[in-house]
């Protein structure tokens, strides 16, 4: 089952950061994220219904939406994101609390 785009934010945001303040390509983000997560191949190439654009590709869009507007990422060029302080210290504090 393909992962709703809240389940997609944080392994995004991880993804984004282990980039070193390179930008990330979007496209690039929704391979590496399928591959992670473990999503099969009949996952990966299921279309919306408008038959244009995939599930997936389309959950880590609004994903990339939500963290922009929370300010998590920022763009850095189309379908570019870079992380924001902000999104560094959030990620800061997730690992920081963990047992």
């Amino acid at each position: 089952m393909v992962p709703g785009f809240q389940e997609v934010m944080l392994p995004f945001l991880r993804l984004v950061e282990k980039a070193g303040g390179q930008p990330v390509a979007t496209k690039e983000a929704v391979a590496n994220l399928a591959e992670q997560l473990g999503l099969s191949e009949d996952e990966q190439s299921e279309l919306l219904p408008s038959g244009r654009q995939t599930r997936f590709a389309n959950r880590v869009a609004w994903a990339a939406s939500h963290l922009r507007a929370a300010r998590l990422l920022e763009s850095a060029g189309r379908g570019l994101v870079t992380l924001t302080d902000r999104g560094r210290k959030l990620l800061s504090a997730i690992r920081n609390t963990r047992p």
